[in-house]
């Protein structure tokens, strides 16, 4: 069977994250690596691309889903995991830790197999950070 894994990087402001928590829409550039493995055989080197993500934070229990132009991810609930994932991924985590958050990151894997002809595996490997992470890991030059 074909497996596809798909690593998804985004940066939020504090704007964007508390906005995401309180359950308004965010679209963000994000970042996206696949790999495909089938028989032995992978589609490595993987090549970065971006992409255009819609995120949302609803009471709806919807999976990772590829749009036209990028993706569209509504934020896991904590009951959605099983009981041995200490602890399961939280959208309060998106907040700062003095508003008791976890620093401004969120990250979480979703599986799922998609229907049709071919069946394939899918594994979505999904970390939500702050853009003060994007630019602290940034080379800068000093002139």
């Amino acid at each position: 069977m074909i497996t596809v894994t798909i690593h998804h990087n985004i940066f939020l402001n504090i704007l964007e994250r508390t906005n995401l928590v309180s359950g308004k829409t965010i679209e963000k550039t994000g970042v996206c690596v696949s790999v495909w493995y089938n028989k032995g055989k992978t589609s490595e080197p993987a090549q970065e691309v971006f992409v255009k993500y819609i995120l949302t934070n609803t009471s709806e229990d919807s999976p990772i889903l590829l749009t036209k132009d990028g993706f569209k991810i509504n934020l896991p609930k904590p009951e959605k995991f099983e009981k041995n994932e200490v602890p399961p991924p939280n959208p309060y985590y998106l907040l700062d830790e003095k508003y008791g958050g976890e620093n401004g990151i969120l990250s979480f894997k979703e599986y799922h197999r998609t229907k049709g002809k071919e069946r394939i595996n899918c594994c979505h490997t999904v970390d939500i950070s702050t853009t003060e992470q994007l630019e602290n890991s940034l080379t800068r030059t000093i002139s």
